[in-house]
């Protein structure tokens, strides 16, 4: 067995996706951003020979705007037809969280690991194990490409998914082993045609600005992808972050090279090849 240290308390933090979201949707209340839930049904264009936004259709409203950030993840396909998005591909990633005894809250530190696992049926896995701040232990692993459902709150683990988890917990723990499983969940990652983020403004539609395919690392890089269209909306361009290479005109501009094509053409064989239906 190989092991590398990849940081320590001074290079690294651990944030909770939840709790992180809500807390920045609460401070952009603070400062007078209304929030609004509904389902997005299209962006609205003029009828320029240049298209411009002039709003989004929600619920069958219109909201006026002259800027739309369309940060859809795996759901970026509802509205690609229209704008000639690229394909986002969907990644259905598994997690459990675990409740160890109270008698080994000292005995599991505050190491997050990143494993390569080959179970017991000799399938090999890179799954992930995160102590929290409030006593739990995040675990996840077992991903798989699949068609997002239409509806969100539609995506469900797949069946066996977490038991393959707690296989694995099971195995390097006895604490982890005896621990109660809070949560059995599963979550739907964004992946774009050539493995890159796809950040910046439509090429052809004025007012349009998209932010998708960070995969897994999108709450690492949410915060600099928001602050960086922030800046690329406001002045021109973004001064936080080189946008250059993920230039949403890569994926859209017409005139791509026939070898370009068909880089895409590859990834997306390797990687839609196990593509599967959300049950």
């Amino acid at each position: 067995m190989r092991m590398q240290v990849l940081g320590n308390v001074q290079s690294t933090a651990q944030v909770h996706p939840e709790k992180l979201t809500k807390a920045m949707m609460a401070a952009a209340e603070s400062r007078g951003a209304t929030v609004r839930i509904g389902s997005v049904q299209s962006v609205v264009t003029d009828n320029s020979p240049e298209a411009k936004v002039t709003g989004v259709q929600v619920d069958g409203h219109v909201l006026p705007a002259d800027a739309v950030v369309l940060a859809l993840g795996p759901w970026t396909n509802t509205l690609a037809s229209s704008l000639q998005l690229p394909h986002i591909s969907g990644q259905l990633g598994h997690s459990i969280v675990l409740k160890p005894p109270p008698s080994s809250s000292d005995a599991i530190p505050a190491d997050c690991l990143f494993l390569s696992w080959q179970s017991k049926s000799g399938k090999v896995s890179e799954p992930e194990i995160f102590p929290r701040a409030d006593g739990t232990v995040w675990c996840c692993g077992e991903n798989s490409i699949v068609i997002p459902p239409e509806d969100p709150l539609q995506v469900t683990p797949l069946c066996n998914a977490s038991a393959a988890i707690q296989e694995v917990t099971d195995t390097l723990s006895s604490h982890l082993a005896s621990a109660e499983v809070l949560q059995q969940q599963a979550c739907i990652r964004p992946l774009s045609p050539d493995g890159s983020p796809i950040i910046g403004q439509h090429p052809h539609v004025a007012g349009a600005y998209i932010a998708t395919g960070h995969s897994c690392w999108g709450i690492l890089n949410g915060p600099a992808t928001g602050k960086a269209l922030a800046e690329l909306i406001c002045f021109g361009e973004s001064q936080c972050v080189d946008l250059a290479p993920y230039n949403p005109a890569r994926l859209i501009c017409k005139s791509k090279t026939a070898g370009h094509r068909e880089q895409v053409r590859n990834y997306e064989r390797t990687h839609l090849a196990d593509l599967e239906p959300m049950s």
